[in-house]
């Protein structure tokens, strides 16, 4: 893709650029404009390769692009260890990472057209010998010829098989790059001891999911514990007057004046010296609050009772209870 290079930021040019990357492609204005900022990712998977070294046989690649930023951060796995030298000297591997602009991530598309095939471009290379990493970014093939101005560095570690690369360009901040570039290529083999290996995939734009909102927890509010229940036995105002010997039928009403529903009770009415009672406990049911309930009993007096009789009145229900009285009063005597 990048030709001839006359730049001094790492100790020697590169000698032998990448077949494809110098084959050429139809130039791609729709893509030259600047994009809406978004991050980018791709993924690459590669396959063993006996015909090339295996450090310089690619297996896979990760790649983020922020253009927002104008970031590039690159992992490549190779089949070997990318060792800074070999039997004492130092290794000429020359490793390629970058961005490209093609409406097709295909080899094809580099080797149809002309010499800006596939620009805008955001390269970075490094050599296995060496911890320097250095980028160029360009428009055009012709600017990128321009001067130093395109150039820039960028890091480089490597843990085992996996070599990580990252950079950050202004010129590369908002650009609409579609495709990753992997490439690799010996420098100093002329003979070409093995064959370059080389990979484009396409980019996709990352979607983070929104962020998940807790809605903040209820606020717990004491409610007032409801009042307890009551009984209330409604009283006879005046005493009953009955005749010896005779049955009066007398109606009691109970009421639960309390916040809270009585379980089912009863009420009884106790008879005293002299005076019958009929029915004398009878049961009541749960009430509810402001609830009542009336009962009916029948009483007599006989000639033994006195001129004023007192019958106890209890009601209960649960552990609640109230006590009233029924007077009666023996007419005639």
């Amino acid at each position: 893709m990048l030709t001839a290079r006359d730049r001094a930021p790492l100790p020697r040019r590169r000698l032998l650029p990448l077949t494809v990357f110098l084959a050429a492609a139809v130039a791609l204005l729709a893509f030259a404009g600047i994009a809406a900022a978004e991050t980018k990712i791709g993924e690459y998977t590669g396959a063993p390769n006996p015909e090339i070294p295996a450090e310089a046989n690619v297996l896979g690649a990760t790649t983020e692009y922020d253009s927002t930023a104008g970031t590039m951060n690159f992992t490549v796995t190779t089949a070997a260890e990318p060792r800074a030298e070999i039997e004492g000297k130092e290794n000429e591997i020359l490793l390629i990472v970058g961005y490209a602009t093609l409406p097709v991530c295909s080899l094809s598309e580099f080797e149809t057209g002309g010499g800006n095939a596939g620009f805008p471009v955001f390269e970075l290379e490094t050599p296995y010998s060496q911890q320097l990493a250095e980028t160029i970014t360009g428009e055009s093939q012709k600017e990128v010829e321009s001067g130093p101005a395109n150039l820039g560095l960028g890091a480089k570690t490597v843990e085992g098989t996996k070599t990580t690369l990252t950079a950050q360009s202004p010129k590369a901040v908002g650009k609409a790059y579609t495709c990753g570039l992997i490439g690799l290529e010996n420098v100093e083999n002329k003979e070409e001891e093995f064959v370059e290996d080389f990979a484009i995939f396409p980019l996709s734009t990352k979607v983070t999911p929104p962020p998940v909102v807790t809605p903040p927890a209820p606020v717990q509010t004491s409610q007032p514990a409801p009042a307890a229940a009551a009984l209330a036995i409604a009283k006879v105002k005046k005493p009953l007057k009955l005749k010896a010997g005779k049955w009066a039928t007398v109606k009691v009403k109970v009421t639960n004046t309390g916040g809270s529903t009585t379980p089912p009770g009863s009420l009884q009415l106790k008879a005293a010296k002299g005076v019958i009672v009929k029915g004398g406990k009878q049961k009541l049911p749960a009430l509810l609050p402001g609830g009542s309930w009336t009962v009916s009993y029948k009483v007599k007096l006989t000639t033994k009772a006195k001129k004023t009789s007192t019958l106890p009145l209890v009601g209960t229900a649960g552990t609640v209870s109230s006590k009233s009285s029924l007077v009666l009063k023996l007419a005639g005597g």
